[in-house]
């Protein structure tokens, strides 16, 4: 081949990447609207009572993801988080009128979760089973996590 060729190449090879990267990269974009809906629906502290299990779902201005902070324990670890044995946090990206928590298969490993309120104003946390760390959607043929929490706080 001749290095015009090669450079050809070389750069719709780039152009391919860059598009791809483009794309995945507005996969999750958010308007400030979107933000400012999602804000009003799921900012707080909620928690699920049957399974001692807390969340609490913030908003930075600065970031382009929710910050979700997921604890066990009971009522004193929400008014002193440093009572719970660990907090594990988590970006949200908003898509619709859901939250949705990619999977991690890297040093944090987290299956994919969708979150979303009812109609009843409780909060549905439902993850693909524990071990499925690369399907990005919701697996309901096979095992899923459901956990329901009540808001307790704004």
């Amino acid at each position: 081949m001749t290095l015009k060729v090669v450079d050809s190449m070389a750069v719709q090879i780039r152009n391919i990447f860059l598009l791809l990267l483009c794309i995945s990269q507005s996969a999750y974009a958010q308007s400030k609207t979107d933000i400012a809906n999602s804000k009003k629906i799921y900012e707080g502290i909620w928690r699920d009572k049957t399974n001692n299990r807390n969340i609490s779902i913030s908003y930075d201005s600065t970031l382009t993801y929710v910050l979700i902070n997921d604890w066990t324990g009971g009522m004193e670890t929400i008014k002193d988080r440093s009572l719970s044995e660990h907090t594990d946090a988590y970006k949200a990206f908003i898509k619709g009128d859901k939250l949705i928590l990619p999977a991690e298969n890297d040093d944090h490993h987290a299956p994919y979760c969708e979150i979303s309120v009812s109609a009843d104003k409780l909060l549905i946390y439902e993850c693909n089973g524990m071990l499925n760390f690369t399907d990005n959607f919701l697996k309901k043929s096979e095992s899923t996590n459901t956990y329901i929490f009540k808001r307790i706080r704004d």
